[in-house]
């Protein structure tokens, strides 16, 4: 099984990656403004994250900065849509179900669809092991310290996926509802999971990854019985937060509501592949 482990050298706030444009400048300074408070950071220019794998690809160095794509090739954002291939990135709490749900999925329309998974971990290769054993191509990254999946760990793994054109990548990002969603790794979407174990007030609480999704599922509705969850408030939370967020209630364990998610997912397929799967 293919794995690479990714060791932080030096990870300044996700505050500050922000502002380091890479510039030769000997100091940055910048002023924010959160919530009636000024803080002022000063930081020397350096690469805000460096990464070590075993084997990098060939022609594939670059640095991805948060809001930039990091697909190979340097290509861009349009590189998955270019080639018919519908990318999204899956972030959560760790626990939501994100693997469950991805492993439900591949059994149950794996056929209809090539999907290949790119797992994201601290830590081993557990996740990785449970997708390839529903017959779906897996790889394996584990960030070590890190918090998130980012662009070298993505070319490394893309480059040994290799999707084919008119696949599907679902990128299971590491469970963490603050830094992937600075991060965009060139996906049509993000969708995020949301337990409802969890309380229903996390997307007021992390609204950065609520407002950059797409798609909400909210899993594991099988137990709301069990539960002191409000449904219909925390999907008003969501689109306090995102008004144009879709919301699907999902149980990856006993299958209900699934299907309005295979819809969704079956609908954003490129049109040529989708014409040519029917």
């Amino acid at each position: 099984m293919a794995m690479f482990t990714a060791m932080t050298m030096r990870r300044p706030t996700a505050t500050a990656i922000l502002m380091n444009t890479g510039t030769n400048t000997a100091m940055i300074t910048t002023t924010i403004i959160h919530m009636g408070m000024s803080i002022r950071m000063f930081m020397k220019t350096q690469r805000p994250c460096m990464h070590s794998f075993t084997a990098r690809p060939s022609g594939w160095s670059r640095t991805s900065w948060p809001k930039t794509s990091c697909w190979p090739n340097a290509t861009g954002a349009g590189w998955p849509a270019g080639r018919e291939i519908l990318a999204l990135n899956l972030v959560s709490s760790p626990g939501s179900g994100k693997t469950s749900l991805l492993e439900r999925t591949i059994r149950e329309i794996g056929a209809d669809l090539a999907i290949g998974v790119i797992e994201g971990d601290q830590a081993t290769l557990n996740d990785a092991a449970r997708i390839r054993a529903t017959g779906a191509p897996a790889i394996q990254v584990n960030t070590g310290t890190g918090c998130h999946l980012d662009a070298d760990m993505l070319a490394r793994a893309l480059d040994q996926l290799k999707p084919p054109p008119g696949s599907v990548v679902m990128i299971e990002n590491v469970g963490n509802l603050v830094c992937p969603a600075l991060f965009d790794l060139g996906e049509r979407a993000k969708v995020v999971i949301l337990s409802v174990t969890e309380g229903e007030d996390k997307p007021v609480k992390y609204p950065h990854m609520f407002r950059a999704a797409s798609v909400m599922l909210l899993n594991k509705i099988d137990l709301l019985p069990h539960l002191q969850f409000d449904v219909q408030r925390c999907i008003a939370y969501a689109r306090e937060v995102n008004p144009g967020i879709r919301v699907l209630q999902v149980s990856a364990q006993s299958g209900e509501g699934m299907q309005a998610w295979y819809d969704w997912l079956k609908a954003q397929i490129p049109a040529p592949v989708a014409q040519a799967q029917t």
